[in-house]
């Protein structure tokens, strides 16, 4: 048992080395930014389907990746697939969760290295929140991506969506203690 543990401890780096400089490709045709902003220079323009090679480099929801002619830049990390998950795929989620990440992230500079979550997103730091400026260019972005009941119809119906009522949860029980008067004694 000790052993297994030892073993699974030591073998942690190399997964993680590993997951870090995995390849990936572009879900459509990006900006390779030569700093991750949304605002940075471009330092090439990358067809969809692209097969690029994770750093472990991070900021925020950016990544540092190199291509195969060896050139390293910075792209969103909505923006990349797995390259084995087949033909790449676009959605308008992509530009909706970019316009959302970019708008909590502005004014985060704080080039701090936070724990990455399971789903590789990582969280806001007290320092993020406190240094957060809103993006109006952002904001603006996300108000055209908005759908009305019309549209979210017809997006269903296109997609054979079906509907199901669901009852409403019950409100909360409330325990008995936390609505009796209380007692303080000195």
């Amino acid at each position: 048992m000790v052993r297994s543990a030892l073993a699974a401890a030591l073998a942690l780096p190399a997964l993680t080395a590993q997951a870090q400089t995995e390849t990936l490709q572009t879900k459509q045709a990006i900006s390779l930014r030569d700093q991750p902003s949304a605002t940075a220079a471009t330092l090439a323009t990358l067809a969809s389907g692209t097969s690029v090679t994770r750093t472990p480099q991070r900021s925020g929801p950016w990544m540092q990746v190199q291509t195969a002619s060896g050139q390293v830049g910075w792209v969103h990390m909505f923006e990349l697939t797995a390259s084995n998950a087949g033909a790449p795929a676009s959605n308008g989620l992509t530009g909706a969760l970019r316009g959302l990440s970019g708008f909590l992230n502005r004014g985060s500079n704080s080039g701090t290295t936070v724990a990455t979550s399971t789903a590789g997103i990582r969280g806001l730091s007290k320092e993020d929140i406190q240094n957060a400026a809103p993006n109006m260019a952002a904001l603006e972005k996300l108000e055209h991506l908005r759908a009305d009941e019309a549209q979210a119809r017809r997006y269903a119906s296109e997609r054979a969506l079906v509907a199901h009522s669901i009852a409403a949860l019950p409100a909360p029980a409330q325990a008995a203690a936390v609505n009796a008067p209380r007692e303080y004694s000195k």
